[in-house]
């Protein structure tokens, strides 16, 4: 059997691991103290707001949603594929929120994308497709 990474997972790849010495790795220690102080119950948040920054930038350059098999709504790979990029992802403990491959939200994206109503499916996965395609076009 052949374990040559696919080029786009060798791109993605790289992208990552860019991504997280330029943006996440610096401020990794400083959005776990976030989280601790910013995400409350009295808060509301999901995210302290540096977190927020980061998925966005991650949602703005394809590097989102890596998980979902079917490519209109992410990188469209095999579990195979997206267990090497878990590798790299999985350097951080809060890269796979940047990226948005962390429970809940794999499953929850999963089902939405596979029982979900054309709707639902166009607010919560469409969006991610949207920042795949803008990042391809650059």
């Amino acid at each position: 059997m052949d374990f040559t990474p696919t080029p786009q997972v060798e791109s993605l790849l790289e992208r990552i691991k860019d991504f997280n010495e330029e943006h996440v790795y610096p401020a990794e220690m400083e959005l776990l103290k976030a989280i601790d102080e910013e995400v409350t119950v009295e808060s509301g948040r999901a995210y302290p707001e540096g977190l927020v920054e980061l998925r966005e930038r991650a949602k703005s350059e394809g590097l989102w949603n890596l998980f979902m098999p079917d490519e209109r709504y992410g990188a469209g790979l095999t579990n195979w594929e997206y267990g090497m990029l878990c590798e790299e992802m999985g350097r951080s403990l809060i890269s796979p929120m940047v990226y948005n491959c962390s429970a809940p939200d794999t499953g929850n994206m999963e089902i939405i994308a596979e029982h979900g109503s054309g709707s639902r499916r166009s607010a919560g996965c469409g969006r991610c497709s949207r920042a795949r395609s803008a990042a391809a076009s650059r």
